[in-house]
């Protein structure tokens, strides 16, 4: 009758045990889950910064490259902003939780990613049919825009990037392409007709492809993403009203 008793009294106490274990097992995969959200956001804002920093590459040695002025110091400085975000990339990606889907997107990116010092050689040169250096740096940066945004997505988590983030990215993407073309084109275009029209065509797509990228991030984002957008822009033309104003 004790041993009965005894064993009824113990129910409450090992059912307690059970389901302490079920809430501590469930905080160590919270702590676990959220340390992982944590590197994957480090990995996907390195992978920004390092995208970002390409394409101010391509822009800012646009000039100077087209020119024949392959060693200006901008070239130099560019380059090696860029490598510092590379290694800073690099060693988030270290630190990236070991699962297979994100090694499996990573290895995607690795496979443009080591072109890009050829295409630093050949950079604007008359080796390079136009639009190819552009298309070039795109080939990277956007693969690398790609694995980001995948990474966020799927994690399913504040990590994500979300379809608004994105769209900016490519508008950035699509409006840096613009820069470089048509510094291009003013400093260097092609002699040949259906080169240089194929220059033209690639400004207006890109261009188009701007716009899209805006129109999905005001159909996606807030109403304060869509007025904070509108304030950079609005700002932006007016310093670049001042610029034009100031070179005549």
């Amino acid at each position: 009758m004790a041993t009965r008793l005894n064993a009824i009294l113990l129910i409450p106490v090992i059912i307690g045990l059970i389901m302490g274990g079920f809430q501590v097992k469930g905080s160590i995969d919270t702590w676990s889950e959220a340390q992982d959200a944590e590197k994957i956001a480090r990995v996907v804002r390195a992978a920004s910064e390092y995208g970002q920093a390409l394409l101010n590459e391509r822009d800012l040695t646009a000039q100077p490259l087209l020119s024949g002025d392959r060693e200006a110091d901008i070239v130099e400085q560019t380059r090696a902003t860029t490598d510092e975000a590379r290694t800073a990339f690099d060693a988030a990606v270290k630190e990236m939780p070991a699962k297979p889907g994100l090694e499996r997107r990573l290895k995607l990116f690795r496979v443009d990613e080591p072109g890009l010092p050829e295409l630093r050689k050949a950079a604007y040169s008359q080796a390079l049919d136009p639009v190819k250096t552009e298309e070039g740096y795109t080939q990277v940066q956007h693969s690398l825009m790609q694995f980001a945004n995948e990474l966020g997505l799927g994690t399913g988590n504040i990590t994500s990037y979300g379809r608004t983030v994105y769209a900016i990215e490519l508008s950035k993407a699509a409006e840096s392409l613009q820069r470089s073309i048509g510094m291009h084109l003013l400093v260097r275009p092609s002699k040949k007709p259906a080169a240089y029209n194929d220059q033209v065509k690639a400004f207006g797509s890109y261009n188009y492809l701007e716009q899209i990228a805006l129109a999905e991030f005001n159909a996606g984002g807030t109403q304060a993403d869509v007025d904070r957008l509108k304030q950079v822009m609005a700002g932006k033309a007016a310093e670049g009203a001042k610029q034009l104003q100031a070179a005549r």
